[in-house]
């Protein structure tokens, strides 16, 4: 809360004009990113507070989600006690995620996305591979996946890429993966 009430920097020079409805939308900013800020605008209007503070709040606590995730998948893994504090530690005294969950950039919001994207695919990969598999874990990986691409357009490369990973990896449900992904490409 030190950047109270947000941080105005990059990319807000030209969507703040989208969002007020001057300038129309375009590609460079996603629609659903201006679209989610501009309802933390109105609704600031409304109860009589800055739409900034709205947008922070939540972005930080979906930071807070997306961390907790990953240090829950590190746990899960049984990765070293001294690896899982550091990274806490990383997270909690980290300046730059501090400043970042505060500045209302597509950026952040696709970097909340992209790690519980990533949470769910090592989820994936592992229960498909122990034979334990959870069907709500691929819903997660497309909602996740789908929300990773309406937040940067460049996140197809991305899943060219898992799916590379996930053809080298997977023995089993491969071909469950590879729907999976054409849904969140389809979406």
């Amino acid at each position: 809360l030190a950047y109270y009430p947000g941080v105005v920097a990059y990319d807000m020079d030209t969507q703040l004009p989208q969002m007020l409805g001057t300038v129309s939308y375009s590609k460079y900013h996603p629609p659903l990113h201006t679209f989610l800020y501009q309802l933390c605008h109105e609704l600031g209007n409304i109860i009589g507070i800055s739409g900034l503070v709205i947008y922070s709040i939540g972005q930080m606590c979906l930071l807070a989600v997306a961390f907790a995730y990953l240090v829950r998948l590190f746990i899960s893994l049984r990765v070293n006690n001294w690896i899982v504090l550091a990274s806490i530690l990383f997270i909690c005294v980290n300046p730059i995620i501090a400043i970042l969950s505060c500045t209302p950039a597509k950026d952040v919001s696709f970097a909340i996305f992209m790690i519980l994207f990533s949470v769910e695919f090592c989820q994936f990969i592992r229960q498909r591979e122990s034979g334990n598999y959870q069907r709500f874990t691929m819903v997660r990986m497309v909602c996740f996946g789908t929300l990773c691409c309406l937040f940067r357009n460049n996140m197809i490369y991305a899943l060219l890429a898992a799916v590379v990973i996930g053809a080298v990896l997977l023995r089993k449900g491969l071909k469950q993966f590879l729907i999976g992904n054409l849904c969140i490409v389809l979406l």
